[in-house]
């Protein structure tokens, strides 16, 4: 992201917070935002006039014996491997400067989080620049540019006047880090989709829609810039917050998964296709309309395995204690629901649910016939959290439709009744 944007956006997000600390630190909070890209050289920087005294606390980082700036640390492409220990060191950071009343070094290190937030969501920094040179062939244009300053160099206001009220992510330290890395996923897989756009208006002179694209991205940025500030405050102490006591699933970008071609290889979350590539089917096992996660287990003709499908989910240092849903089968109440070229329910599916690649729970046969099985499981301080499900034939078997729904997927901060 542009250093103006990283201003503007953190800017907006410090007039959105209950704490006035923010406010009342905009300018530092917001120059901070630009910190890594200005000191990214470091020690090695020749000149180092005007830079602020403690440049050195907020952007340098202990990494394989040595300190080095955080920005040769995070990677956007391996966001979970690489985030959670450069947020680490600046919310313990800020929430040690604010415990001490050094708000100066508080406010600045949470402006320092609000480049990683800039740095993931702008679509420039989504995914591999390679491929998106290769969607976009310069040859076609008969030019030759850099693709990542083409997309990132589209500016921006952003409405001071829409509302927001920031959420509390996490109860804790740990369990901020892991809501934001996942909040970053999140937002970094939503902003992928404003490429296309981006691109196209860049090249057709649209400076409408590429500045309307980059308003979407910059109020995503924003918000969670907020939500971040919000955090701080409430975890040190400075105002009252009300923590999340489960978090919905279906918001969740999942770390790896193994589902079927008809499925564009990806879980479906909410909703199935349906004949009509206009809409969608709603998913429901028998309670009506759900929230909830379908994957669809292998297709293909001639499979030899058993086929399956599953889905896995980052869990650690989460927070949260427990993990609960209701599994059943795909309900279709009119032809027009079932996926295209697709048949309906034929067969039947084995759920399991699997801590750290082990099997904690398994279900016995369903149909669309049978009613939802509730669970509930307790997470046992895992790292992975992975839905399975299997047809309940042998290897080898013919192609037969069935359409495995975990609906209401949450993580539970107490068990039910507690």
């Amino acid at each position: 992201m542009d250093g103006r944007m990283h201003r503007r956006t953190a800017a907006w997000a410090c007039g959105h917070v209950r704490d006035g600390v923010w406010k009342k630190h905009v300018q530092a909070v917001s120059e901070a935002g630009t910190y890594p890209d200005a000191y990214v050289f470091g020690e090695a920087a020749p000149d180092k006039t005007g830079w602020d005294p403690r440049w050195r606390e907020l952007t340098l980082i202990e990494h394989e014996g040595r300190m080095i700036t955080i920005h040769r640390v995070f990677d956007t492409l391996r966001l979970r491997e690489t985030y959670p220990k450069v947020i680490r060191k600046l919310v313990g950071l800020a929430l040690e400067a604010f415990r001490k009343g050094d708000e100066a070094l508080a406010v600045r290190a949470g402006g320092v989080l609000t480049h990683l937030v800039g740095d993931t969501v702008q679509p420039a920094h989504t995914t591999d620049n390679r491929l998106v040179t290769l969607m976009w062939p310069q040859a076609r244009y008969n030019t030759r540019f850099m693709t990542h300053p083409f997309m990132e160099l589209v500016l921006c206001e952003i409405d001071e006047n829409i509302p927001y009220e920031p959420q509390t992510l996490g109860m804790d330290t740990d369990s901020f880090i892991w809501r934001l890395c996942e909040r970053l996923e999140k937002e970094k897989t939503d902003q992928i989709g404003e490429i296309q756009i981006l691109m196209n208006a860049n090249f057709s002179h649209d400076t409408a829609a590429a500045a309307a694209s980059a308003e979407r991205t910059a109020l995503a940025a924003a918000r969670l810039d907020a939500d971040i500030f919000h955090t701080l405050s409430v975890l040190s102490g400075r105002v009252p917050g009300r923590t999340e006591e489960s978090v919905d699933m279906t918001e969740l970008i999942w770390t790896d998964c193994d589902v079927d071609n008809m499925f564009n290889y990806m879980p479906m979350v909410n909703m199935i296709p349906s004949r009509s590539f206009e809409h969608g089917t709603l998913l429901d096992i028998g309670e009506g309309p759900t929230k909830g996660i379908c994957i669809l287990p292998m297709m293909a003709q001639s499979y030899p395995d058993i086929r399956k499908a599953e889905v896995t989910y980052d869990v650690h240092r989460c927070g949260y204690r427990f993990f609960s849903c209701r599994l059943g089968v795909q309900r279709f109440r009119s032809p027009d629901e079932v996926p295209y070229s697709a048949r309906t329910n034929e067969t039947s599916v084995r759920f399991e649910l699997r801590l750290d690649g082990k099997t904690v729970w398994t279900s016995g046969p369903l149909t669309d016939r049978d009613p939802a099985v509730p669970v509930c499981i307790a997470l046992e301080n895992a790292d992975k959290l992975t839905l399975f499900v299997r047809d309940t034939r042998g290897p080898d078997a013919l192609t037969r439709f069935v359409y495995p729904v975990a609906a209401a997927p949450r993580l539970l901060a107490a068990a039910p009744g507690e």
